[in-house]
């Protein structure tokens, strides 16, 4: 039976409402592709944000996971049509409503995919892992494995030409970018003991790398898809959470939370709220010094967290209402 991780569940509260300020954030403007061809001055609340939050979710994800072992192949089949119903239905319904209440992309939610394809993927290697009894053995071909496995994804790049498949549903390209951070996370919970790993100087500096990141771009720093300035952001929330914040207002709220990602991640996008006069003010203020570049990231701050926690609290009583009938809960949370 999985042991209940409450700074894990804080830390998940934490990561569901960076992924909804991830998107009220664009909402201020006229669309996300004006978003991302902006100069980074007005948005770089958001750079920072999308810098990590979906790896830190990821792994987040592939740490839970990791408590998962298989006895049989039965029962990771088993296992596995569990999630497929409780991810891919979610996943299939939700994303076609979405396209229709608010246009844009098909199946959207891309998150609820590729999370399906690599518990299938890193399952089957964690049963064969649990084999081996020798654990230094165990450790080494997981390693090598693991290793392996995202060097065929970041190669097989090479195979694609961007088929309509390919480019409307996402399914390739997140599943390589995000493979390496799910299986991190996945091999810590399986091998290392997170107390031991909490270190003050390594915090220091993987804070102080993050900071320096954040507004310089410094090169060589990823590899296969793996971004140096996401793993240290990664351990430095799992610092905050696990060793430092344990207890207050803050902390109850993103455990409150951090038991309905799901949920909150499905439901947030029917409330999107576009309020593109924000962002114009937003622009006019980073034109200016930098005293009011200064109030331009505060107000954005501001403004996304209040309406994020909004955003989320609407999620929590339509969840409840959706689960009135088993019918519903079943096709759009996947319970």
């Amino acid at each position: 039976m999985r042991q209940r991780l409450e700074y894990i569940d804080a830390l998940k509260g934490f990561a569901i409402l960076l992924v909804v300020m991830g998107h009220v954030i664009p909402w201020s403007f006229e669309s996300l592709d004006a978003v991302t061809s902006m100069s980074p001055t007005p948005i770089l609340l958001w750079k920072i944000i999308y810098s990590f939050h979906m790896p830190l979710f990821m792994f987040i994800s592939g740490f839970l996971f990791g408590q998962s072992h298989f006895t049989s192949v039965k029962e990771y089949f088993v296992k596995m049509w569990k999630k497929m119903k409780m991810l891919i239905i979610p996943w299939l319904v939700c994303g076609i409503l979405v396209q229709m209440w608010r246009g844009g992309r098909e199946l959207t939610y891309w998150y609820l995919l590729t999370l399906f394809q690599l518990l299938l993927l890193v399952g089957i290697e964690n049963f064969f892992f649990d084999k081996i009894k020798n654990k230094t053995h165990q450790i080494i071909v997981e390693v090598i494995t693991l290793g392996t496995t995202l060097l065929i994804l970041n190669f097989a790049t090479h195979f694609y030409n961007g088929s309509a498949l390919y480019v409307c549903y996402d399914w390739y390209p997140h599943l390589r970018g995000m493979f390496g951070y799910f299986a991190l996370g996945s091999f810590i919970m399986r091998h290392i003991d997170m107390t031991t790993l909490m270190n003050s100087k390594m915090y220091s500096v993987c804070l102080l790398f993050f900071c320096i990141s954040c507004v310089v771009d410094i090169p060589y720093t990823s590899f296969m898809s793996i971004s140096l300035k996401s793993i240290t952001a990664i351990y430095c929330c799992l610092y905050l959470f696990k060793v430092c914040f344990t207890e207050g207002y803050a902390i109850n709220y993103f455990k409150r939370i951090g038991k309905k990602t799901l949920q909150i991640y499905i439901l947030h996008l029917f409330f999107g709220i576009k309020i593109i006069q924000m962002g114009q003010y937003l622009i006019t203020l980073v034109n200016g010094d930098k005293m009011e570049f200064i109030t331009a990231f505060v107000l954005q701050l501001l403004f996304s967290l209040a309406l994020s926690m909004v955003i989320i609290e609407l999620c929590l009583i339509a969840g409840k209402i959706i689960k009135t009938s088993k019918l519903f809960s079943f096709m759009i949370l996947g319970e």
